[in-house]
Protein backbone atom coordinates (compact mmCIF):
# COMPACT_ATOMS: atom_id res chain seq x y z
CA UNK A 1 0.00 0.00 0.00
CA UNK A 2 1.15 3.52 -0.10
CA UNK A 3 1.50 6.35 2.07
CA UNK A 4 -1.74 7.55 1.22
CA UNK A 5 -3.82 4.02 1.60
CA UNK A 6 -2.07 3.22 4.56
CA UNK A 7 -2.67 6.59 5.93
CA UNK A 8 -6.31 5.96 5.27
CA UNK A 9 -6.46 2.43 7.08
CA UNK A 10 -4.94 3.13 10.17
CA UNK A 11 -4.78 7.12 11.07
CA UNK A 12 -8.36 9.38 11.59
CA UNK A 13 -9.16 11.63 8.66
CA UNK A 14 -7.31 15.02 8.79
CA UNK A 15 -4.03 17.00 8.86
CA UNK A 16 -3.79 16.66 12.91
CA UNK A 17 -0.43 15.11 13.64
CA UNK A 18 0.12 14.26 9.55
CA UNK A 19 3.96 14.29 10.36
CA UNK A 20 3.70 12.49 12.82
CA UNK A 21 1.38 9.31 11.56
CA UNK A 22 3.86 9.73 8.22
CA UNK A 23 6.91 8.93 10.52
CA UNK A 24 5.30 5.94 12.04
CA UNK A 25 4.18 4.48 8.98
CA UNK A 26 8.25 5.03 7.42
CA UNK A 27 9.31 3.56 10.70
CA UNK A 28 6.60 0.53 10.59
CA UNK A 29 8.29 -0.38 6.78
CA UNK A 30 11.57 -0.21 7.79
CA UNK A 31 11.01 -2.63 10.54
CA UNK A 32 9.32 -4.84 8.15
CA UNK A 33 11.97 -4.64 5.93
CA UNK A 34 14.76 -5.67 8.31
CA UNK A 35 12.55 -8.53 9.25
CA UNK A 36 12.53 -9.27 6.19
CA UNK A 37 16.32 -9.20 5.88
CA UNK A 38 16.65 -11.58 8.84
CA UNK A 39 14.71 -14.24 8.36
CA UNK A 40 15.99 -13.48 4.69
CA UNK A 41 19.62 -14.02 5.67
CA UNK A 42 18.95 -16.31 8.32
CA UNK A 43 20.51 -13.57 10.72
CA UNK A 44 20.69 -13.99 14.67
CA UNK A 45 18.49 -12.65 16.47
CA UNK A 46 20.18 -9.83 18.57
CA UNK A 47 16.93 -8.16 20.26
CA UNK A 48 18.06 -5.75 23.34
CA UNK A 49 16.24 -5.80 26.07
CA UNK A 50 15.30 -2.11 27.63
CA UNK A 51 16.13 -1.18 30.64
CA UNK A 52 13.23 0.69 31.97
CA UNK A 53 9.87 1.40 30.58
CA UNK A 54 11.20 4.86 29.25
CA UNK A 55 13.07 3.17 26.71
CA UNK A 56 9.87 0.35 25.37
CA UNK A 57 10.59 2.62 21.65
CA UNK A 58 13.09 -0.27 21.29
CA UNK A 59 10.46 -2.72 21.83
CA UNK A 60 8.67 -2.09 18.06
CA UNK A 61 11.28 -3.73 15.92
CA UNK A 62 10.82 -7.14 18.10
CA UNK A 63 7.42 -6.77 18.00
CA UNK A 64 6.97 -6.15 14.13
CA UNK A 65 9.47 -8.92 13.42
CA UNK A 66 7.14 -11.26 16.22
CA UNK A 67 4.09 -10.31 14.82
CA UNK A 68 4.96 -11.34 11.04
CA UNK A 69 6.93 -14.55 11.73
CA UNK A 70 6.31 -16.00 15.27
CA UNK A 71 2.77 -15.05 16.04
CA UNK A 72 2.01 -18.42 17.96
CA UNK A 73 5.02 -17.26 20.42
CA UNK A 74 4.60 -13.36 20.78
CA UNK A 75 3.72 -12.90 23.95
CA UNK A 76 6.12 -15.13 25.26
CA UNK A 77 8.99 -13.73 23.44
CA UNK A 78 7.94 -10.01 23.74
CA UNK A 79 7.77 -11.01 27.32
CA UNK A 80 10.87 -11.69 27.92
CA UNK A 81 12.14 -8.56 26.56
CA UNK A 82 9.92 -6.30 29.04
CA UNK A 83 11.81 -4.15 31.35
CA UNK A 84 11.50 -5.93 34.83
CA UNK A 85 8.66 -3.56 35.95
CA UNK A 86 6.70 -3.90 33.26
CA UNK A 87 7.03 -7.94 33.42
CA UNK A 88 5.67 -7.54 36.86
CA UNK A 89 2.68 -5.86 36.07
CA UNK A 90 2.22 -8.23 33.19
CA UNK A 91 2.26 -11.40 35.18
CA UNK A 92 -0.21 -9.63 37.67
CA UNK A 93 -2.77 -8.75 35.05
CA UNK A 94 -2.07 -4.98 35.53
CA UNK A 95 -3.92 -2.63 32.26
CA UNK A 96 -1.17 -0.91 30.35
CA UNK A 97 -1.68 2.48 29.46
CA UNK A 98 0.10 4.77 26.31
CA UNK A 99 -0.95 7.62 24.21
CA UNK A 100 -2.32 5.39 21.66
CA UNK A 101 -4.16 2.39 23.16
CA UNK A 102 -4.57 0.56 26.70
CA UNK A 103 -3.98 -3.70 27.38
CA UNK A 104 -4.83 -5.61 30.37
CA UNK A 105 -3.48 -9.10 30.54
CA UNK A 106 -6.76 -10.39 31.83
CA UNK A 107 -7.29 -13.64 30.37
CA UNK A 108 -10.82 -14.53 32.02
CA UNK A 109 -11.87 -11.64 29.85
CA UNK A 110 -10.54 -12.42 26.43
CA UNK A 111 -7.61 -10.01 26.73
CA UNK A 112 -6.74 -7.76 24.51
CA UNK A 113 -6.66 -4.06 23.84
CA UNK A 114 -8.99 -1.79 25.69
CA UNK A 115 -10.80 -4.43 26.85
CA UNK A 116 -11.42 -6.64 30.13
CA UNK A 117 -13.12 -3.61 31.57
CA UNK A 118 -10.61 -1.54 30.75
CA UNK A 119 -11.32 2.18 28.97
CA UNK A 120 -9.21 4.76 26.84
CA UNK A 121 -9.52 8.19 26.29
CA UNK A 122 -8.85 9.31 22.84
CA UNK A 123 -8.02 12.88 23.96
CA UNK A 124 -5.23 11.94 25.99
CA UNK A 125 -7.49 11.58 29.29
CA UNK A 126 -5.68 8.14 30.24
CA UNK A 127 -7.11 4.79 31.19
CA UNK A 128 -8.87 3.20 33.33
CA UNK A 129 -9.45 -0.39 34.78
Amino acid sequence: MNETQLLNKYFRTGNDWLNLKKKIIEKLKHEISESESIMLEKKPLEFTKPASVSQYSYLLFPAVYFSIYEPDGFEDNMNELLPEELAKANAAGMVYCSGFSCSSNDHDSGGGHDSGGSSCSSCGGGCSS
